[in-house]
């Protein structure tokens, strides 16, 4: 590590942490205001396109009300004139001379003639595929107009079989149960209803539309405007329509959009319904209603629910190895702090032993219990040197120097040479015979080789010989010894292989710094039963 980088260097987990979890509050607003932003847009979006559809609608109704508004009479007329026709005729007669009668002069005939039995099925008329619909669904109104003595008619429905928008006249056939209906068939009505159905067809979201005109004395209308596959509708699928068009009527508010939800077949819709007054009849009220399909709406928010939970598991996975990092952070600090307090607490035991073996040599002379203490001095001393350098590297500029290496390593090698003969091994410097001048800091080249020299004697095996060899700008430390299986981990600092042998996991740490910070190469050759350390110095010049 450079130094000037140590001196400024910063708890990057404790920032990480507070960025993490500013992260978190930003993501976890962040996802509340996109859930609401989606939601709001899809709600926008769908009362965009209720109102292209209500207004759509709106135009077409009020151009059917219109034309019923002035042809309502005239239809009571047809009517007349077909009762008049049937005054004296049996009633399954052909009624193709009446149809004829009643359409004369008009194209496309719009007038049709329905007869029905005593059950109100159809079983007469001028339209076939009519033949045999049941009418006992508007019995009701067959009745009042009975009773009130008038001829019944009907504002505008809408077919779907046909597509086509038409009002009924009805009334008792004299002297029986059965029903006279005349229908008249509205034209110029495609491209409006075109336009409706191109906007149904056209959205993704939209599932169908369909309006209600509901009249005060109870007649309903209904108007459905998506497209259909071409089927005639049945009697219960018409009650089940105008019950809804009656329960609607009995709870929505006039110029008030109201929303309903429901569920079918797994899937989630909503419906919204408009309510307005007639512009032509004061008894009357038109009720729009258009069902989206909320599916997309749906995967979005599951897409985002996802997204969500993904960074969540991330952010909990980041945090749990953060905070793993900031309790081995907090163990360095305090293996850090514990050092700072060994230095303190080892400097003058360590000077008193050294000087007191020293005046024991005086007086006694040396001997092999000298030569043991003098060897534990030794290695003390450079544990206490390695502790001394690690917490004043950051704050102290080691000043460069122009270093002869080879005497330099015979040096130190003589000073380790009593530690090692004490531990069983031999230290042998081999090929010795470089010139090489180094441009290093002396205290960063004595950690640097009397750390290796030091592991090499620790971790080698008893009675083996530890080469140490220079040849030009290469120095290596050979010993026998265990494999070393990760030859990266080694360096870092409290890191030791050998758990066996004692040590602080400092040394190579130490090593590593200093070769980093010197422009030195570190490689490490391991083989069974062989290790070797090679330093490349490339901060040098030879001496010529």
């Amino acid at each position: 590590m450079n130094t000037k980088f140590n001196k400024f260097r910063t708890k990057i987990s404790i920032v990480m942490l507070i960025i993490l979890f500013l992260f978190f509050i930003t993501n976890f607003f962040g996802y509340k205001y996109l859930i609401k932003n989606v939601q709001l847009n899809n709600i926008k979006n769908q009362q965009m396109q209720f109102y292209k559809i209500q207004r759509e609608t709106n135009k077409l109704l009020t151009s059917i009300l219109f034309k019923y508004y002035k042809n309502k009479e005239t239809i009571i007329q047809k009517h007349k004139i077909a009762l008049e026709y049937l005054k004296d005729k049996e009633y399954n007669i052909s009624l193709n001379e009446i149809h004829n009668i009643l359409n004369e002069g008009l194209t496309n005939k719009p007038y049709n003639i329905y007869i029905t039995d005593d059950n109100l099925k159809i079983v007469n008329t001028t339209l076939k595929a009519d033949l045999g619909f049941d009418l006992s669904f508007a019995k009701f109104f067959f009745d009042k107009h009975k009773k009130e003595n008038i001829i019944g008619s009907s504002a505008p429905i809408f077919e779907t079989f046909s597509s086509n928008f038409l009002s009924f006249s009805d009334s008792y056939l004299p002297n029986s149960n059965r029903i006279l209906q005349i229908s008249y068939t509205y034209s110029h009505t495609f491209n409006d209803l075109k336009n409706i159905q191109e906007l149904i067809s056209s959205s993704e979201i939209i599932k169908n539309g369909n309006a209600y005109i509901i009249f005060k004395d109870g007649y309903i209308g209904d108007f459905v405007f998506n497209e259909f596959k071409v089927k005639k509708i049945n009697l219960e699928e018409i009650k089940l329509r105008l019950k809804k068009g009656k329960d609607l009527n009995d709870k929505i508010k006039d110029n008030k959009i109201i929303t309903q939800r429901w569920e079918k077949d797994g899937k989630t819709y909503k419906n919204l319904y408009f309510s307005q007054k007639s512009p032509f009849f004061d008894d009357a009220k038109i009720i729009y209603s258009v069902v989206f399909a909320q599916s997309n709406l749906e995967n979005e928010l599951k897409q985002i629910n996802i997204i969500t939970i993904i960074l969540s598991l991330l952010f909990i996975i980041i945090i749990y190895f953060l905070l793993k990092a900031r309790d081995n952070e907090l163990l360095l600090n305090q293996k850090d702090t514990f050092i700072k307090h060994s230095v303190h607490e080892i400097k003058t035991p360590l000077t008193i032993i050294s000087l007191n073996n020293q005046l024991r040599k005086k007086v006694r002379g040396e001997d092999k219990y000298t030569q043991k203490i003098d060897s534990a001095i030794k290695t003390l001393k450079n544990s206490y040197e390695d502790m001394t350098y690690l917490i004043s590297k950051n704050f102290i500029e080691y000043e460069k120097s122009i270093i002869d290496l080879q005497e330099f390593i015979q040096q130190r090698v003589y000073y380790f040479s009593t530690v090692a003969v004490d531990q069983g091994r031999v230290l042998k410097i081999t090929n010795n015979n470089s010139n090489i001048k180094v441009k290093i800091s002396e205290v960063e080249l004595t950690r640097l080789i009397d750390n290796n020299i030091s592991n090499s004697i620790k971790y080698s095996d008893i009675n083996s010989t530890i080469y140490i060899k220079l040849e030009d700008n290469i120095l290596s430390f050979e010993s026998s010894g265990k494999k070393i299986i990760n030859s990266k981990t080694i360096f870092k600092k409290y890191t030791r292989e050998n758990n066996t042998q004692g040590g602080n996991g400092l040394g190579l740490s130490i090593v590593s710094d200093i070769a980093y910070d010197n422009n030195i190469f570190i490689d490490v050759i391991s083989k069974e039963n062989k290790n070797t350390f090679i330093y490349t110095f490339n901060c040098h010049n030879t001496d010529t």
